[in-house]
């Protein structure tokens, strides 16, 4: 991940800002701070700094984190911007709200450094490959686009290599990077590696998620395990169409953000997708095979 980046953070308590800003600094980035929601608002509004993330707290006087949050996503350029709400009012009907302004990553106050940067650094992975920059023109994959096609990959470099193609050929679609890498890292990673959403979520804590693709990736069970990308087009869509080998999941649960999982460190990524990166998401079946079209 990049460092020093910028970070917005908005606390009404100095001493949370305090030590907010200490975590921040200790991950490489920087922390502007601000000690309420004017603050905040000013600052933004300043274009005096290039934000990665928000990290805001909910409840402040004047104007609180909420209406913040919703004159941040009303804004075009900071429209994609993550917000990570901090909060003490974690029932259904509060975190639904929050989610529904835009605030798709949650803490629950009181919370330890580690949880924290887990959600932090799960904000700004998704944030940088939403935004990824095209590959220089040394870097680009040599071989044109020709569709329809069926592609087939098996691991997360050929996942990445993959997208920058389809990118490079539709640099008009670049959040077309962030909807296919949820998607068909989903295909390899819980369906043909079986990993489990407890399981990520452990993994995710310990750091050891890519590590346990690869390992996976070479045993004998999981070796030949492939998963498959058609494209096609029309004049005005892209259909892509991607299966996996394996059984499937409940995948009618992660269609759209839930309060449930909003405190979790991962789980967001097919409704961000859905909502964000393409016009349309549908299953089929068991959920190993998912159709995702984007307009052109």
């Amino acid at each position: 991940m990049e460092s020093h980046l910028q970070i917005l953070v908005v606390d009404d308590e100095p001493l949370n800002l305090e030590i907010l800003a200490e975590y921040i600094e200790d991950e490489g980035h920087i922390p502007i701070c601000a000690e309420d929601g004017e603050e905040a608002w000013d600052i933004l509004q300043s274009g005096e700094h290039n934000f990665s993330a928000v990290l805001l707290d909910r409840m402040m006087p004047g104007m609180d984190g909420l209406e913040l949050l919703k004159r941040i996503k009303n804004e075009e350029q900071w429209k994609y911007i993550p917000v990570i709400m901090q909060t003490a009012l974690s029932d259904k009907g509060s975190v639904d709200e929050g989610l529904q302004a835009g605030a798709y990553y949650y803490l629950t106050k009181p919370y330890d450094k580690a949880t924290l940067l887990s959600i932090f650094n799960s904000a700004l992975d998704d944030y940088a490959t939403l935004n990824a920059k095209h590959a220089s023109e040394s870097e680009q994959p040599s071989s044109e686009l020709t569709l329809p096609c069926k592609l087939s990959f098996q691991t997360l470099e050929e996942v990445n290599t993959l997208i920058e193609q389809i990118v490079t050929a539709y640099p008009e679609k670049p959040e077309l990077r962030m909807g296919l890498s949820e998607l068909m890292i989903n295909a390899i990673e819980h369906g043909n590696l079986g990993i489990s959403y407890e399981d990520k979520s452990r993994l995710n804590n310990e750091g050891k998620w890519a590590e346990e693709i690869n390992n996976r990736l070479v045993q004998e069970q999981y070796k030949s395990l492939f998963a498959e990308l058609c494209i096609e087009r029309t004049d005005t869509n892209l259909k892509f169409h991607i299966k996996d080998q394996g059984n499937g999941f409940n995948w009618k649960d992660y269609l759209e953000l839930s309060p449930e999982r909003a405190f979790d460190s991962h789980g967001r990524g097919i409704a961000m997708a859905n909502m964000v990166c393409f016009a349309s998401i549908e299953y089929l079946g068991c959920g190993n095979e998912v159709i995702a079209i984007a307009e052109l």
